[in-house]
């Protein structure tokens, strides 16, 4: 839970470096309390009680941007950019884009369509990409984003 309230505490902060550790406490708790409210609202709904999903909505709402923050933090750990995490939205809305641009010119339907699904396996891959740098162990020492949590200048492991 000390990881999970890191990442809250760093609500907008989208400077410095997130360990594997906090950021992956953080996605383990959201979802568990994902699961816990949506079944709770699943509930509540089957009762009449509610119309739509509040609490999940409302869990959503609350951890939309610290899910943003700690995930670039985590990229900048292994000296990477934030804008990663962009790059597989940028390929889906062009292969949307081709894909309705085929359709609404029905001579050229089979380009764009190939176009399209080709932006869509690239955004597939780039979420594997990013999947995998969240998987990564940080830099040692410095590097552009700042100094380590996780290690000092030398290299050796900080202990906590």
């Amino acid at each position: 839970m000390r990881w999970y309230a890191i990442s809250i505490g760093n609500y907008f902060n989208f400077n410095g470096r997130a360990r594997r550790r906090e950021y992956w406490i953080f996605l383990l708790v959201y979802s568990i309390m994902t699961i816990v409210f949506g079944a709770l609202d699943i509930i509540l709904i089957a009762a009449g009680i509610f119309p739509f999903f509040i609490f999940l909505s409302i869990i959503a709402l609350f951890h939309f941007v610290p899910l943003w923050s700690v995930s670039v933090r985590r990229l900048h750990d292994i000296d990477r950019t934030g804008l990663w995490l962009l790059s597989p939205s940028f390929f889906s809305i062009i292969g949307w884009f081709l894909l309705w641009v085929g359709y609404s010119s029905l001579s050229l339907i089979w380009l764009f369509t190939i176009l399209g699904f080709i932006c869509f396996f690239v955004s597939f891959g780039l979420q594997i990409t990013i999947f995998v740098f969240m998987c990564l162990d940080g830099t040692k020492g410095y590097n552009a984003s700042g100094p380590s949590n996780k290690y000092d200048e030398k290299g050796n492991l900080l202990k906590y």
